[in-house]
């Protein structure tokens, strides 16, 4: 259970979600502030969704095999290491859930990833795409995020980014059992990365909670 929303504004990526998981048995809980949805990760904004031993892999192969990404077209840098990232995702998915019509697992996974002003979505078999519009939302909520956010861009041009994403979030809150508060938001220029001690990040969590109050 989730919802990651995203947009581009000045050619910068800025990128938020809400703070629920659930167990297997549909059961909540607040995502702890060391294992967050969104994160910088070897320069790339980074959201991803779904079972949760997937994420902690492709965080690692984000991390530690990607090269450095310094322009040019995001969606092709990440067909480059498609196949690869596929492997990743199908190793660490819940094999036991199968679907019949298939006879294949049934993983629970996508991201959206951006960088350089770019902004591209990443499926559970790697597939890449981008978007027509400067926005976009994934997880459980993406269809209330995705129409406040495209609202709020329209009608409230002039709003900081990180407001418009955070909005756009709570009232997704407001309207989706799947989800819930509080908002993380960040932005590409960011310095954070998952590996960073839970002390630090908490201290940062802390300083970007007191610049939202």
């Amino acid at each position: 259970m989730s919802v990651i929303a995203a947009l581009i504004h000045e050619d910068r990526v800025y990128m938020g979600a809400d703070n629920a998981g659930s167990f297997g048995d549909g059961v909540q809980f607040r995502y702890a502030p060391e294992q967050p949805k969104i994160e910088i990760v070897s320069g790339f904004v980074v959201g991803l969704a779904g079972d949760g031993g997937v994420i902690p892999a492709v965080r690692d192969y984000i991390a530690n095999s990607w090269t450095t990404f310094n322009g040019g077209s995001l969606m092709l840098y990440l067909e480059n290491y498609a196949s690869d990232l596929r492997g990743v995702i199908r190793e660490y998915a819940d094999q036991s859930i199968v679907a019949p019509e298939e006879n294949s697992p049934v993983i629970g996974f996508e991201m959206l990833i951006g960088a350089h002003g770019q902004l591209a979505h990443v499926n559970h078999t790697a597939t890449v795409t981008t978007f027509a519009q400067p926005y976009a939302a994934i997880g459980s909520g993406y269809a209330i995020a995705w129409g406040a956010l495209a609202f709020a861009y329209r009608t409230q041009p002039d709003l900081p980014p990180k407001d418009i994403l955070t909005a756009a979030l709570l009232a997704t809150c407001d309207h989706s059992e799947a989800c819930r508060e509080p908002i993380d938001v960040l932005c590409e220029s960011d310095v954070l990365d998952y590996a960073t001690p839970a002390t630090k990040r908490a201290q940062w969590l802390g300083r970007l909670a007191k610049k939202r109050g």
